[in-house]
Order: C-alpha cells, then structure tokens, then sequence
C-alpha cells in the first residue's frame, strides 16, 4: 500500500475510505461500532484526520510467523 503524501489532513468518509482502500460503507459500520480510526464530528460532518488514518494502519499491521 503506498501512502499518499498529497493527501488533505482531514478527509471525508470517501476520501478516508480511498485512503485505506475499504469501503465507505465499512468505515462508517466500523465508526457506529467504536472500531476504526478516530475521527471529528464537527456537528452532522465526520472528518478524519489523516494522522488517525496512518495510526490506525500501524496498529493492525499483521506480521507473518
């Protein structure tokens, strides 16, 4: 997976999701369900900043035994 350095620093569900390569639909069941990245709700409008993005990639890296 390569991270894209032109990236906004918050994103939308979509852009957020492109960002992780999943599904919008999955981020958002994921947000519902206290898993997933952490994000921002500035009153109806979810952001998630893309730092929250990159931690929550190194936090479920899985390694090979």
């Amino acid at each position: 997976m390569t991270i894209r350095k032109d990236s906004p620093s918050l994103m939308d569900t979509e852009e957020a999701a492109r960002f992780l390569n999943i599904s919008p639909r999955t981020l958002e069941r994921d947000r519902r369900f206290g898993r997933g990245p952490s994000f921002c709700r500035f009153g109806k409008t979810v952001r998630y900043p893309r730092a929250a993005l990159e931690k929550y990639i190194s936090q479920n890296m899985q390694e090979n035994d």
